[in-house]
Order: C-alpha cells, then sequence, then structure tokens
C-alpha cells in the first residue's frame, strides 16, 4: 500500500519554518519576562526607599519627642536657636523627674556622607558608640522655627537610571519638655 505524501512527515522546509517561529515566540516570551522582572525590581527598591525614610523619621522623631529642647545643639555643640537648620542635632532625652528633669547622656543625629559618594547614612552616636539608623541617605537636614523641628529626609535605592527610585519625606515634631 502506497502512502500519501502528508503521512509521510515532515519535510525540512517545514521543519525550519516552525524552529524560526517556535524561537520567535521563545524571544517574544524572554523579553516579556525580562521586562516584567525590572518593573517588580524597581517597585521593590522604590519601597525599600520609603521605607528607609519612614525609619529614619520614626526614629528621629522618637528621639526629638523624648529629648528636652533646652539641650537641643547642633552637632558642634553650638546652640540651635530658631531658624537655624543643620545636617543633624545633639539632644539628651528626658528619662524622669524628681523635683527637676533627670536628663540621659547627649545622643549626637547626623547625616554622614563619604567623600565623592551620592549616599550615605544617618548615624547617632552615644557614649561612644556609633550606630547606623538608615542606609541609602542622599539628603538630611532639620531646621528650628520656635519648638517645632522640622526634619526633612530623601533616600533611594537600586540602580541610577531613569526609574524614580527615591523617596522625599518632611516630618515636624516637637520635644517634651521645653
Amino acid at each position: 500500500m502506497r502512502r500519501g505524501r502528508s503521512a509521510r512527515g515532515l519535510t525540512i522546509v517545514e521543519v525550519t519554518v516552525s524552529a524560526a517561529l517556535l524561537v520567535g515566540v521563545l524571544a517574544g516570551t524572554n523579553a516579556l519576562v525580562s521586562a516584567s522582572s525590572g518593573l517588580a525590581r524597581s517597585t521593590s527598591d522604590e519601597g525599600t526607599a520609603g521605607a528607609r525614610a519612614d525609619r529614619a523619621l520614626q526614629l528621629l522623631t522618637q528621639a526629638i519627642r523624648h529629648g528636652s529642647m533646652a539641650t537641643l545643639q547642633h552637632v558642634d555643640g553650638s546652640a540651635f536657636v530658631n531658624g537655624e537648620n543643620g545636617t543633624g542635632f545633639k539632644i539628651q532625652a528626658d528619662v524622669g523627674y524628681n523635683g527637676s528633669a533627670i536628663l540621659g547622656t547627649v545622643a549626637t543625629y547626623q547625616f554622614s556622607l563619604p567623600g565623592g559618594a551620592t549616599e550615605g547614612s544617618i548615624v547617632r552616636i552615644q557614649d561612644g558608640i556609633t550606630r547606623i539608623l538608615v542606609n541609602g541617605v542622599t539628603a538630611f537636614t532639620v531646621t528650628r522655627t520656635g519648638t517645632l523641628l522640622t526634619l526633612d529626609v530623601s533616600t533611594r535605592s537600586g540602580p541610577t537610571d531613569d526609574r524614580k527610585r527615591s523617596v522625599h519625606a518632611i516630618v515636624q515634631a516637637t520635644t517634651r519638655n521645653p
């Protein structure tokens, strides 16, 4: 019995065309997966930058709220007077009261940016121990207006390209005691 042409299998031309189509479909799928993972990574980096800004503001606000305005100073030890700003501050926490305020040790909160770097850290120095509070900080300022302190922090995460992976956050706080 003789077989028809369609029963004999695929020709070399059909196999080549099928393979080329398969390569095209796989390349398109790879491009979609790559773009999707890049977008997911970018979104994750933006979330990381936001978490960094939130963490910085939370820790700094907590230090200010537990501190005494009478002990507020610039990092260099000079008075932090109304209308001034700086990249850090010194403050003593109000830890109790027995006829007068009981103050803790001096804690210094400052922006540390290594020479030539675009990102630094906010650090706390207390009792001779330096602790990094937040990394990935690009800018930090504190401004005093009366008894109100305005904290302004910018953070970033991920590679430096055209995607937005930076966060700018501001909060205002006042000390517990004058």
